[in-house]
This record gives structure tokens, sequence and C-alpha cells, in this order.
């Protein structure tokens, strides 16, 4: 209510960057309601309440402060897509996250290039388990899945060896498992002439399983996690490669990891 009344008494014409800031500010606050209650109508005042301040925030003049809301509604797009409309919310995230990230770059801005590529890996992630009737599209949404939490982690890497980077805002560990989930897919999905690019992305996806390893080896629930999707790979490289293939992989297991993943295979 009390957005509401501060946008009464704002001219979008005459103070167009306090305004945006403000319905932004309102975005903010209905999508953290649409955490409590009625999800649905919240987000979509959150999704309305950000697409105003991007008609009113300039992109030119502050090129972080645009993206930061394209960031928003990409979040917001993606929220509402896990209570109806699925495929075509998350393609409105993806597009939001992509806009985003046309100055969440690498360079100018690597903490929130790789907090905006997180995003978009799991924009793609989701919209291909909505494509199993689309084995074409769905391939394509795995491979940009991958793309993007590789991205991710490239851009956290440069954001966490700079002396003045914040937190990063979200799970790097989780990242990594992601992308070992999206790499055992693609291997899965590939057709089973492409030998050499299904044994590359089982290699791939082990290595970004070591990778969550490290992250979470003092975290019990998160190994639990890592553990089932372990056993999943181990699976697919019998299945896949043969026996050669998953003794190879459980050869490179830490002893705290192959005591419970043996007893599940």
């Amino acid at each position: 209510r009390a957005y509401h009344q501060a946008l009464s008494y704002l001219s979008a014409a005459t103070a167009a960057g306090d305004y945006a800031n403000l319905q932004n500010s309102l975005g903010a606050v209905c999508w953290r309601l649409s955490q409590l209650d009625r999800p649905q109508h919240h987000l979509h005042q959150a999704i309305t309440a950000y697409t105003e301040a991007l008609r009113y925030q300039s992109a030119q003049a502050n090129p972080q402060e645009y993206a930061m809301v394209q960031n928003n509604l990409g979040i917001a797009y993606w929220s509402l897509a896990q209570h109806e409309r699925p495929v075509f919310l998350l393609e409105q995230a993806i597009a939001a996250y992509q806009a985003a990230l046309a100055y969440r770059t690498l360079a100018t801005a690597p903490a929130s290039c790789a907090a905006t590529h997180n995003n978009l890996g799991t924009a793609y992630w989701d919209l291909a388990q909505h494509l199993s009737s689309q084995p074409a599209r769905r391939l394509t949404a795995l491979q940009e899945a991958v793309k993007a939490y590789e991205t991710a982690l490239q851009a956290a890497e440069r954001a966490l060896s700079q002396a003045d980077s914040t937190a990063l805002g979200f799970d790097l560990g989780a990242t990594c498992h992601s992308a070992g989930v999206v790499h055992d897919q693609l291997a899965q999905a590939l057709p089973q002439d492409q030998h050499s690019a299904r044994e590359r992305h089982l290699q791939a996806a082990l290595n970004h399983y070591l990778m969550a390893y490290q992250s979470w080896q003092h975290d019990r629930a998160q190994q639990r996690v890592l553990v089932e999707a372990l056993v999943y790979t181990v699976r697919l490289n019998f299945e896949i490669l043969g026996m050669a293939a998953q003794q190879a992989v459980l050869s490179k297991l830490p002893a705290e990891l192959l005591a419970q993943v043996l007893p599940q295979l």
C-alpha cells in the first residue's frame, strides 16, 4: 500500500528514474508476498510492476539497474511458470534473463553475470522437462542449459578471484550438480551413433559432480542429493559405455562417496 501511495505522487514523465525504482521495489515486495500467500496473484502483480519499471528505466543511462530489473522479471516469470503455462512463461523468463545478460557481462559485472546465467540455466532445464514430446526442442534446451551453467561457473570463478567481490548469491555446489545432471541428460538424449559426444557428456557430468562435492563436502543433506546423482551416472555409464566405463567412474570417486554409492548399485 505504501508503494502504491508513493507512486500516486510521482509522475513517470517528470521523475522517470524514481518512478522506475519504486515500481521495481513494488515488484520485489509482490514477489516476496508470493512466497507466503496467493502465489499466482502476487506474481502477476510483480510481473506488472517490473514491466512498468522497464518502461522508464534507461539501459543506456543505467545499464546495471536495467539489467537488475530484467533479472527480477525473469525470476518472477520463472516462479509463475511453476503454477501455470510453463512453456510460455519459461520462454518469457529466458528472454528476460537474456536481456539482462546484454549488460551483466563477464567483464563488467562477473558476480551478476554468474547469477543470471545460473538462473538462465535453470529456466532452460525446466523448459526441457516440458518438451518430452518434442525431442529436437528438448535437446536444444538441454544444450542451452548446460552452456548457461558452465558460463555461470566461469563468471563465478572470475568474481571470486577479485579482491572486492561480494557474495555470489547462489550455491556453487548446486550449479555444479545441475550442470552434471544436464550433461547426463544430454548423454541419454543423443542418438547412439554419437558415441564420442555421449562419452564426453558423461565425463563432464562426473567432473561437475566432483566439483559439487568440493562445495558440499561438509553438508550431509546435499551429499545425499549428490550420491543420488552419482548412482544415476554410474548406471548410465554402464548402460551407454559398458562395464569398463562404469569401473573407471567408480575409481574416481572419493572414498566417502564410494562407500555411499556402492550399496545402491
